[in-house]
């Protein structure tokens, strides 16, 4: 097995580079990588976590920083590049959404000069500031190089970190499922359930089963491989036992469904992924109920614990959340209600502990006690403008705009209502990809709107002049 944990992330990242060689985008698969760390065993690639004594959120901002000096020939002259000089953070300003991230930005320093003056430690605060910091710097280095990346080379990239994170969800289903030793790692949750351990772990989970779903609901027509792509993808997430996910990811199907029956002229299209998802549903469900019968049996536990709708409040998970919410809002409240606590470290605010414990079952808290309700209103509000221009790409007549479209408002739908169980987001050790889904849409835009551009002029009328 060792033998396996040190070849698959060799071989996966002599993939990236390889296709980087045709397209510079495919580059980004190596901060992806350090993303998705455990479950493709990157953490063993150790000329990427050194030196040690930094944290993994420096490393991976390091790294994608590279990447973005290579793919924007930064540091290369127009006289070798044979290009003119592009814009290091892609084309102009996405309104409404990057103003409402001008507005996070503007929050996040307005906070570390409050913070500065209310504890007069202006290193210690922009250490507490740094994760918001790189998640704002990433936001914008992947936007850059996306917005030098055809819509083809960027759905090539796309398809790439599915097929790695269905890699990691077999490996998953391996481990959690069939108890074989994949990884080394200390198991969350171990329950002795009907006389058999049951296992559950998020450390080494695949962290891109969101956008995994989202991508084979999107596609128009399905070949085996995404047939495998779903199977795999739906299984590792039946292995999760985790209840928000499996309604998250019937989420997915359902909005992605609803979207083509909404856009009419697609009923044909609709009635074969209605029966291709229910195959493969049926299909994973028997593989799960035959190999699997005690850990089938202790999810159906878990959904019939889940009180009804009207006794929704009484549910001792919402109530677990909807209380470190409400000590989050509190302990905010007596700083500033609408900027939050700040950038305080552990040392000047002990809370800050508890924040960091609390951050891994709600993706809010640490925004909340941050930037306060102006933080949260503001990435909510993201969002909701975020998925509304996915729906309008949803309903485009073009396949590919259609395609990204579906993707993104199938992924930003699921990863808002995950949020609420999951950190998502706002995980403490990823800051610098933690916008990632948000920067995709953003240089995608900017590409689009170039080929919209470049075709009204092609298709303007020429005029002759006559002598």
């Amino acid at each position: 097995m060792q033998a396996v944990r040190l070849a698959l992330p060799t071989l996966l990242l002599a993939y990236f580079l390889i296709e980087a060689r045709k397209s510079r985008i495919f580059l980004l698969g190596i901060p992806f990588l350090m993303y998705m760390k455990h479950s493709v065993f990157f953490d063993l690639m150790r000329p990427f976590w050194m030196p040690g004594r930094f944290g993994s959120s420096f490393h991976l901002i390091f790294w994608l920083a590279i990447v973005w000096v290579i793919c924007t020939d930064l540091l290369l002259p127009t006289s070798v590049t044979g290009r003119r000089r592009v814009r290091l953070f892609g084309p102009r300003l996405l309104v409404p959404e990057e103003a409402i991230l001008l507005l996070v930005a503007a929050a996040v320093v307005i906070n570390v000069c409050l913070s500065t003056l209310r504890f007069g430690d202006f290193a210690s605060t922009v250490n507490s500031a740094s994760g918001f910091v790189y998640m704002l710097l990433g936001y914008l280095m992947v936007r850059g190089i996306l917005g030098q990346a055809s819509l083809q080379d960027t759905r090539r990239f796309i398809t790439a970190l599915v097929v790695v994170n269905t890699l990691a969800a077999g490996l998953f289903i391996l481990h959690q499922g069939l108890h074989l030793p994949i990884y080394r790692a200390t198991e969350y949750q171990v329950t002795l359930f009907q006389g058999e351990l049951i296992t559950r772990s998020f450390y080494f989970m695949p962290q891109l089963l969101v956008l995994a779903v989202a991508f084979f609901v999107a596609k128009r027509t399905w070949d085996a491989r995404t047939l495998v792509i779903a199977g795999i993808t739906l299984a590792a997430i039946v292995i999760s036992y985790t209840r928000s996910l499996i309604l998250v990811a019937l989420l997915e199907i359902a909005l992605a469904m609803a979207v083509r029956l909404l856009k009419g002229g697609q009923l044909s299209m609709l009635m074969h992924r209605a029966l291709a998802v229910v195959f493969t549903v049926a299909c994973v469900g028997a593989l799960v109920l035959a190999f699997l019968p005690t850990q089938s049996e202790f999810l159906l536990t878990r959904f019939r614990a889940t009180p009804s709708v009207s006794n929704l409040p009484s549910d001792r998970n919402l109530q677990n959340r909807e209380n470190k919410l409400r000590r989050t809002y509190n302990h905010a409240v007596r700083v500033n209600p609408v900027l939050g606590g700040g950038f305080a470290s552990s040392g000047d605010d002990p809370f800050q502990a508890q924040v960091d414990m609390m951050t891994s079952d709600i993706a809010w808290v640490p925004l909340l006690y941050r930037l306060g309700l102006l933080g949260v209103g503001l990435i909510g509000t993201l969002f909701f403008v975020s998925a509304g221009r996915s729906l309008r790409w949803a309903l485009s007549v073009d396949p590919q705009v259609e395609f990204f479209g579906l993707l993104w408002l199938c992924c930003l739908s699921a990863l808002f209502l995950w949020s609420f169980s999951s950190e998502t987001f706002m995980s403490p050790g990823r800051y610098a990809l933690n916008l990632w889904f948000f920067a995709f849409i953003a240089g995608q835009s900017a590409v689009e709107r170039s080929r919209v551009a470049e075709s009204a002029v092609e298709q303007r009328p020429r005029v002759v002049l006559s002598s």
